[in-house]
């Protein structure tokens, strides 16, 4: 009887092992947004420091010049060109001490650690010069983006396409910036995908732009060579003691207020349910091997 109840036990914790697991993989990655981003150089707008949260906390961060335009983007047949773009602005702040582990349709990448915060990303209204943006732009999303160090994606060169254009056999280099969904001014939502972002390389877009953000109008800017490819990721923290915990993701799974999503819910009631089986089954086989 030890034996039958040993196997019973082993099944019912491959059971719950295979629950967890499932529940896992059961979490899609989102497809959009895609964004091909391109350095930028232009005079800085007299901006306050500005009020920032995000899953790490809250802080206060000086905004400097513009960095950066990113455009959406399609990658491979992911992602849109309707997504919101945005324009990054130079931003000085603390280290979150944070270490993470990312997951993107590039792959996993265990134990990131994550560096100072260096660019805030804000939505942009656009127009190809002389022509002016069509109207104010929208309050989401919003990006506080951090460095971090990752290997190279082993991922072949891939298809970029933006409304300007569409380019072929794109190589893909290391890991640079995870942006975190933020909420600056009380403009914003945590209820967007965070971004991983990737080196990439190729020649000046040259196509002057007139830009149009919450910072104010900015005209003829022009888009130097791009810079980054950023593709949405699933984020856990790992806990420093006692192994790693899934930090709630919040992104377009959960609500904006950092609400769970069905698949966590039941795969902790699976867990529950395995460990009630589990002590039925101890006190089973006590009984029969007492008898």
């Amino acid at each position: 009887m030890k034996r039958i109840a040993g196997v019973c036990v082993a099944a019912l914790v491959s059971m719950v092992c295979a629950s967890g697991a499932l529940g896992s993989a059961s979490a899609q990655l989102p497809l959009v947004p895609h964004y091909k981003c391109y350095d930028v150089q232009t005079a800085p707008l007299p901006v306050p420091a500005v009020s920032l949260q995000t899953q790490f906390g809250v802080s206060v961060v000086p905004v400097g010049p513009p960095t950066r335009v990113c455009l959406s983007a399609v990658k491979n047949g992911e992602g849109d060109l309707v997504s919101q773009d945005l324009e990054c602005f130079a931003i000085v702040g603390q280290l979150p001490d944070r270490t993470v582990k990312l997951l993107t349709q590039f792959g996993l990448h265990a134990n990131v650690t994550v560096g100072v915060p260096r660019e805030l990303c804000i939505p942009a209204s656009k127009a190809v010069f002389p022509g002016m943006p069509p109207g104010p732009p929208p309050f989401v999303p919003h990006y506080e983006c951090f460095e971090i160090a990752a290997a190279a994606p082993q991922f072949p060169p891939v298809e970029l396409i933006t409304q300007f254009g569409v380019e072929h056999q794109v190589p893909v280099g290391p890991a640079t910036r995870l942006c975190l969904p933020a909420i600056k001014n009380g403009e914003g939502s945590l209820g967007v995908p965070h971004l991983e972002c990737f080196v990439i390389a190729g020649p000046p877009l040259g196509i002057p732009l007139n830009l149009m953000t919450q910072f104010g109008p900015q005209m003829e800017v022009v888009l130097g060579p791009p810079s980054e490819l950023c593709v949405p990721a699933r984020k856990a923290i790992v806990i420093p003691v006692g192994g790693e915990a899934e930090a709630p993701d919040v992104d377009a799974s959960s609500t904006a207020s950092g609400g769970s999503s069905g698949t966590t819910y039941a795969a902790i009631g699976g867990i529950v349910a395995g460990v009630m089986l589990l002590s039925a089954a101890g006190w089973y086989a006590r009984r029969r091997w007492a008898s």
